[in-house]
């Protein structure tokens, strides 16, 4: 080799480092979590995340014993659940984590507060919008009145839903389709 060429370098991002025979140093590098999560097939993600915290943690978001580990991959393969479904669940309280077991408990009266919630911000926000069409003289000022009103309704909505009535039925879905039910039966 020349004194002015550069040996040139290769990132091997894969399990190990292989022998390169040219002109060129192949160099294996420790993966990014991220990475390892996007590349690795879940089965070998779930065996590694019941054995490894950290991993378990970068994939789940949370952190929780080994033995309940292998139990939220259980829980996970029995209902088909993904990754994100896991974090919403543990995030809203129906995947609970308690000393060294998990287990997955949808709250039946959560999801009434969620709907009776929803109502409410749903009345007052057609009780404001009728005080505001019955005024004379609708104008811009009105219809932006309106247009207040019904953000208020959706930034006060969305987040009842997506905290106490999606996990829920997120359950409720996966456990119809593990059982081979339809939605109509299991009402």
């Amino acid at each position: 080799m020349s004194g002015n060429q550069e040996l040139g370098q290769q990132f091997n991002l894969g399990q190990g480092q292989k022998v390169a025979m040219r002109d060129y140093v192949e160099v294996a590098m420790p993966q990014p979590l991220d990475l390892l999560l996007a590349t690795t097939p879940d089965s070998e993600l779930d065996v590694w995340c019941t054995e490894r915290g950290r991993l378990f943690r970068a994939r789940f978001g949370f952190d929780a014993p080994q033995p309940a580990r292998a139990e939220i991959v259980e829980i996970r393969k029995a209902y088909g659940f993904t990754d994100l479904q896991i974090k919403q669940l543990f995030k809203a309280g129906v995947l609970r984590v308690r000393g060294l077991t998990a287990t997955l408990k949808p709250s039946v009266s959560v999801l009434w507060i969620g709907y009776v919630q929803i109502t409410c911000f749903a009345v007052w926000t057609a009780m404001w919008c009728a005080l505001v069409l019955s005024q004379p003289g609708f104008d811009g000022r009105h219809m932006a009145a309106i247009s207040v009103y019904l953000a208020c309704f959706f930034l006060a909505g969305y987040p009842a839903y997506l905290s106490m009535i999606r996990p829920n039925r997120i359950v409720h879905v996966h456990r119809a389709q593990t059982t081979g039910q339809t939605g109509a039966q299991t009402s």
